[in-house]
């Protein structure tokens, strides 16, 4: 349980980190039709990625051989659950919607590059004997 914590504590301060980078990003710009992601959107993320290190480590007590296997499921999870969260972007485009749908990608893979390193850090861990 405490790791549990540990981990969504870890990822909530890089997860607030990233929401008011971004916004100094933001307000740094000067193009009017720059959209950034919002603040339901860091949410999104940051849920995803919590729910994600969360379900891996129960795995890795229930099942420690599957925690990859389990990784790449969830990882195919996000790439469905992220376009449905996005849909409205999507069907509203207007001059900002290729420059917002860039820097949501950019906060994604900086979400999965802390998921990795901090999945990592579980499985090092870990014995598989």
């Amino acid at each position: 349980m405490k790791q549990h914590f540990n981990f969504s504590i870890k990822l909530t301060i890089l997860g607030a980190a990233l929401y008011f980078g971004s916004d100094l990003f933001e307000l740094s710009l000067s193009d009017p039709n720059f959209k950034a992601p919002s603040f339901a959107d860091h949410l999104f993320l940051w849920f995803i990625s919590v729910l994600t290190i969360n379900i891996c480590i129960i795995l890795s007590r229930r099942l420690p051989k599957s925690v990859g296997f389990g990784y790449v499921g969830l990882g195919m999870l996000k790439i469905i659950a992220i376009p449905l969260f996005l849909l409205e972007e999507f069907m509203n485009q207007t001059d900002a919607t290729v420059p917002f749908l860039l820097h949501f990608m950019v906060l994604y893979f900086i979400y999965m590059i802390i998921e990795i390193i901090l999945l990592k850090k579980l499985l090092d861990k870990q014995s598989f004997s």
